[in-house]
């Protein structure tokens, strides 16, 4: 890659490049020193920071045209190749070859976009951003509002719920951190409603901070809907039930089992005799 760049002053020296501020005039020349050897530049944004330059010094150039941006974020020098003559054993093509094939060079030098009506270049260009940029805005905060009016509507449903499920009114607290595990924590009203009930299941003096760890073990649990509770309290009652099981069988004994058995002996002949002695012995004593 070639290590010097040149200016020609056939475009620097018009009225429309010096009509400029000297901030966009500036970010020009270092976009150009930053540029491959086909003119391309893969981090504008990058040396915009860098010189301290302003959207709205890119929005210049890029509608007088001095620059052509394409979707990937890459841009191009437009009269690259007016300035810079890379010698062929220097040269380094770019690595852009799908943003190259979309330009054509003009007689006069100068990059344009091939077979693109003018209406997408330069000025337009910038406006087309610059309009979609605030439609985009606009679309932002208009489901800002709508998830403002959805999220209001829910936490008045919950409040509703609330005195149902506890039997008591809410406390001036409460109305306070209620919304804060909704919107802060991201909390969803039905896995609220969940910890309400297994709160106020578990206990006949509802306490509020108790309903609170419930929903925070829930996070750590990484239950985050009704459903997943549903399902881990069902895992745990199945493994209470297998322990109780256990603990009903009775306890195996080392014991042989013939144990418990009648046991009975049948004597020999010899051993009988013996036993007949032994008692007429005792029956002349």
């Amino acid at each position: 890659m070639a290590q010097k760049r040149m200016f020609n002053i056939s475009i620097t020296d018009t009225d429309k490049f010096l009509d400029m501020p000297a901030t966009s005039q500036n970010l020009y020349f270092h976009l150009n020193m930053h540029a491959d050897d086909d003119g391309f530049v893969d981090s504008p944004k990058r040396i915009m920071r860098n010189v301290n330059a302003s959207q709205d010094d890119m929005n210049i150039l890029l509608s007088k045209q001095f620059v052509f941006v394409f979707d990937t974020g890459v841009m191009v020098i437009r009269d690259w190749k007016i300035h810079n003559i890379i010698r062929k054993d220097t040269y380094k093509p770019t690595l852009y070859q799908e943003e190259k094939s979309m330009l054509e060079i003009t007689e006069t030098g100068a990059y344009r976009f091939r077979n693109e009506p003018v209406t997408v270049t330069g000025e337009n260009v910038a406006q087309i951003r610059l309009d979609k940029n605030r439609i985009d805005k606009n679309r932002i905060e208009e489901v800002k509002k709508e998830e403002s009016s959805t999220s209001s509507q829910n936490l008045k449903y919950f409040f509703e719920k609330w005195q149902e499920i506890t039997g008591r009114a809410l406390t001036p607290f409460e109305i306070e951190d209620i919304p804060k595990l909704h919107k802060e924590d991201g909390f969803s009203i039905e896995l609220m409603l969940t910890a309400l009930k297994e709160a106020a299941n578990s206990t006949s003096n509802f306490n509020f901070n108790y309903f609170k760890s419930i929903l925070m073990r829930y996070k750590r649990q990484g239950l985050l809907t009704p459903e997943m509770v549903a399902g881990a309290e069902k895992q745990r009652q199945e493994v209470r039930n297998k322990q109780f099981a256990n603990q009903q069988q009775p306890a195996k004994s080392n014991v042989p089992d013939w144990v418990d058995e009648d046991f009975k002996h049948e004597a020999s002949a010899e051993e009988q005799a013996q036993l007949d002695a032994l008692k007429a012995a005792m029956m002349e004593d």
